[in-house]
Parts: structure tokens; sequence; C-alpha cells
């Protein structure tokens, strides 16, 4: 049949009543047995409508040339008795394809990236995921319709759907919105939105460099079937950077998401013989943001570092003002490191804000010490005294290089 027709009223009898037509280009003689087979036909839609039996859609034509066609909204969910009529013949198991795995493409939108925990490893997702595959059992002629949709818990069963799981989510991750989308071509989507919390699993979050890091968030997609029999790639229309537009538009307090990628990999798992099973990560870099670090830790630290210089300029002869001052410097910086410490991410190894840290506790005590020297109540060997000069000289420049390695990091140089 060369067109389809749908009947479009604007109330429910209109929508579900069921249309029986002859095509206006259809040239074959009008027969008495092709008579008789319409007269069947007729008679046949007529009591079943008269019964109060929906008809739904009708696949193809028929014997007699006629399609049976219902008036639907293709923006509506459909129910389980519309599915058993279209598709309700097609077996709920997997599809077989001989020469390769079936192929299922994927994508994710990510909405909101919170609470990232350098020492767990974790952060909080939300996002829009979705996943399509080609499944010619499911092919149709839709006519003027795009779409058919149906909420995932009505198919959920009687239709097969690849299960696709979240590898690196710590606990279980809460979907809604599960909605199945089947097009005429036979290609069969699945789409929801999601919330949960993810772990670095792998390693790939690196905190050495904080806080001018760039962090790797990832999400890993997986399967239980093998990787044989199904593959993950990303989706064809879009590039994965179109996953984090919204991301971006949302302006994260402490982060800015820079790039995205999608990496189609496998995992092998011991206790399943060493079967391979298909993973498809996708990355998204988190720079931070130093401004808070900035103004909040490292400014204030190299305001104490540098009040010590000047001490430090003070006459010998002063020594109790002199050596006050470097005393109240360093009492000073011990304390706003312990004002500031639950900033600072808690690891088993130093990070680049570590190391400054450190730096200027170096700086002010190796200062006080060498100053203390001057008026030591024994003599003191001449090696000492020349180390102590010598420290007290090179003060300055020392603060100088730290705070030119600091501007160079904070890409500020």
């Amino acid at each position: 049949m060369d067109q389809r027709y749908y009947d479009r009223g604007e109330t429910h009898a209109s929508r579900v009543r069921p249309v029986l037509r002859v095509p206006q280009n259809d040239t074959r003689k009008n027969t008495p047995a092709r008579q008789r087979v319409q007269m069947l036909a007729t008679l046949i839609v007529g009591l079943a409508f008269a019964c109060g039996a929906p008809l739904g859609f009708a696949a193809g034509p028929t014997e007699a040339g006629v399609t049976v066609t219902p008036s639907v909204d293709p923006d509506q969910e459909l129910s389980k008795d519309d599915y058993d009529r279209l598709f309700g013949h097609i077996p709920a198991t997997p599809l077989v394809k001989t020469t390769k795995p079936v192929t299922v493409y994927c994508g994710i939108e990510l909405q909101d990236i919170r609470d990232i925990d350098a020492a767990s490893g974790s952060y909080a997702v939300r996002g829009f995921l979705w996943y399509y595959w080609d499944d010619p059992r499911f092919s149709f002629d839709g006519g003027d319709i795009e779409s058919l949709k149906w909420a995932f818990s009505t198919l959920a069963g009687h239709a097969w759907i690849p299960a696709l799981e979240f590898d690196n989510s710590v606990e279980d991750v809460r979907r809604w919105g599960e909605t199945i989308e089947i097009f005429p071509e036979g290609e069969v989507e699945y789409w929801c939105y999601f919330a949960g919390t993810f772990s670095d699993q792998d390693g790939l979050m690196d905190f050495r460099r904080f806080p001018c890091e760039v962090l790797p968030i990832s999400i890993d997609l997986t399967s239980p079937y093998q990787k044989v029999l199904l593959e993950l790639l990303h989706c064809r229309e879009s590039d994965p950077t179109d996953g984090i537009k919204e991301l971006r538009q949302r302006r994260h307090p402490e982060f800015t998401f820079t790039a995205a990628q999608a990496t189609a990999t496998a995992r092998s798992y011991t206790s399943e013989n060493e079967r391979t099973f298909p993973v498809l990560r996708f990355t998204v870099e988190a720079k931070r943001n130093k401004g808070y670090y900035l103004i909040h830790i490292i400014l204030p630290i190299l305001a104490i570092l540098v009040v010590f210089l000047v001490g430090q300029r003070i006459a010998i002869d002063q020594f109790e003002a002199r050596i006050g001052l470097a005393l109240t410097c360093l009492l000073s910086l011990i304390a706003y490191t312990f004002s500031f410490a639950d900033s600072l991410p808690k690891l088993g190894y130093l990070t680049l804000m570590d190391y400054f840290v450190t730096a200027n506790y170096l700086l002010i005590a190796t200062g006080t010490i060498a100053t203390c020297t001057r008026r030591w109540p024994t003599p003191i060997p001449r090696f000492i005294q020349r180390v102590a000069d010598l420290i007290d000289r090179m003060l300055p420049w020392l603060a100088i290089a730290l705070l030119a390695i600091v501007l160079l990091l904070l890409g500020i140089l």
C-alpha cells in the first residue's frame, strides 16, 4: 500500500476509531473475488469495533491491498495492549548476529557534578542517559508518525532491552523518566534521567598539583553481555563535548569543565573466568578554580612571610624586637594553618599546597634559628656563624624564588 491514512479527531473515540480505506491509485480490476475479500474485511472490522475491542495498529498491507490504521497521538506514551498488537509476535530474546556483536550507541548529558571528595575519590553526578540499537524486528510503516513511545516499566520483560549498568557507581543509581522509543527503521532507544555517587576506581584522579590540578571525572557504562555479543560505542550523531554544555552553563562554584571524551574499552573479572565485558568510559576534565585558595590561603601566608623578612632587617642590636617579631610570625603561621586545614584534601601523598606551606615554615623557622645564633650565650663554631650569615643574606632571595614559583603554577606569570 503506497499511502497510510490517519483520522486525526479531537475526541478519544475518534483517535481510536479504525479507518478502512482503499488507495485511490489502485488500478487493479475489481474482480468478484476481490469484492468478497473486501466485504469480509469490512465485516471483521465492524464486528470488532462494535464489540468494543480497540484494533490498534495494523502491520502492513493485507491480501486485499488495504491497511487498517488508527489515529494516534505520537507524543503520548502507549499501553501494553498497543505493544502486544504491534510487536507482540516478537520474542523477548536478545537480538543475535552471527558475524559481529550487537552495537549499542550510548550518550550522556551531564547536568551537575558535586561533592568531589579527594580522600575517597568519589563524586555525585546528575545527568541524562540515552542509548539505542538497531533491531530490524521492530521496523514498521509509520506514515506521518516519527516514533512510538512506551514507559520502560510497561515493556520490561516483554521486549529485549540491553541492560546497561554504571560500573563505577558507589551505590545504586537512581533512575527516573525511563522511556522506550521505537522508530520506523527499527531503531530502539532507551533514555532516562539518573543521579548517583560514583568513584574513581582506576585511580585517574591525581591531586598532586592541588590547587592547580585538572581532574578526570569518569562514568563507566558496562553490560552483563560479553564483548563478543555486544559492543558499546558513543552515539553517532553527537560529540562527547555536547554532553557538558548544560554543565558549563550552570557555572560550578569550584570547577570549570573544559573538555569531554568517550573511550570504548573492556574489563575482565577474575570471578567471571576472565571473560571480557564491554565498557564505555565518559570522561570530563574538571579544572579547579584557584581564586578561593589564592585569596584565603596563599596571600595570607605570603603576608606573614613578608612581615618576617622585614623584621629580619632590624639591627641585631635590637635582638629582643627582632626575635619577638620572628616568633610571632612563626606562631601566626602555625595557627593559620590549623584554620584552613579542613579546606585541604587529606591524601596519602603531598600536594603543591603542602609543599608551599612547608616551604614557608622552613623559611621562617630557619631565619629565626639564624637570628638566635647571633646572641648565643657561649661561643659557637665559626662555620655555624658563617652559615647563619649566609642564611640571613639568602632569605629574601629564597622568598622571591618561592613567590615566583607560586605565581607560575597559578598561571599569573
